[in-house]
């Protein structure tokens, strides 16, 4: 029973210490934790020494009662200090030459990529309606006057030409597109649960 009573005022020490040590960071929280643990240890070898098993459960009790405000006031104190030194770190942030390089380097990058995705949007647009249309040529050119620029598609031999090169584009796009898929796995691997695709050996 002495046992178990001082177990159970470890514990509660130990949960107090973990509620209030919440949200800080974990080196902080560590060393805070390593500390009330080297407490408990030297308290609960003190009590094997005397053979007062009683006496330690309430004077670890007695220290997670009496130090509550102790406790309170070393977080609001680790909570100025991770403040300083955020704000330490912001300001060695602002005064490095490389912050602004990179933030320069960032600029340039999308300045330069911008006009790019929009031109590939703009193509991969073109590329999945276009030569659909042209393959399909075929089947609707004797419903109405098919135009194309101010090329107009009224025959069988016009309809079935344009639909050729449709075709040809089609195979085209997708032997593109298996390039790109196979670059893809090659060099991109995205892994998602268990499923991993890309960069097979």
């Amino acid at each position: 029973m002495i046992i178990h009573s001082e177990n159970i005022s470890v514990w509660l020490v130990r949960k107090w210490v973990r509620l209030y040590t919440m949200g800080l960071p974990a080196e902080d929280k560590k060393t805070r934790r390593d500390e009330i643990d080297s407490d408990l240890w030297e308290q609960k070898q003190d009590a094997a020494g005397s053979g007062n098993g009683t006496g330690a459960a309430w004077n670890i009790f007695g220290r997670l009662l009496l130090g509550i405000p102790d406790d309170l006031s070393w977080r609001m104190e680790n909570e100025k200090n991770v403040q300083r030194r955020a704000s330490m770190d912001l300001a060695n942030h602002l005064i490095r030459p490389s912050t602004y390089l990179n933030l320069i380097m960032v600029l340039v990058g999308m300045g330069i990529l911008f006009p790019i995705g929009v031109a590939a949007f703009v193509v991969a647009v073109v590329a999945a309606v276009v030569p659909p249309v042209l393959l399909g040529t075929i089947f609707i050119y004797d419903k109405g006057v098919v135009n194309f620029g101010p090329v107009a598609i009224d025959t069988f031999p016009a309809a079935l030409f344009v639909s050729f090169i449709g075709l040809v584009l089609v195979l085209i796009e997708i032997f593109i597109a298996n390039v790109i898929v196979s670059a893809l796995r090659r060099f991109v691997s995205v892994r998602i649960g268990n499923l991993r695709i890309g960069q097979t050996p």
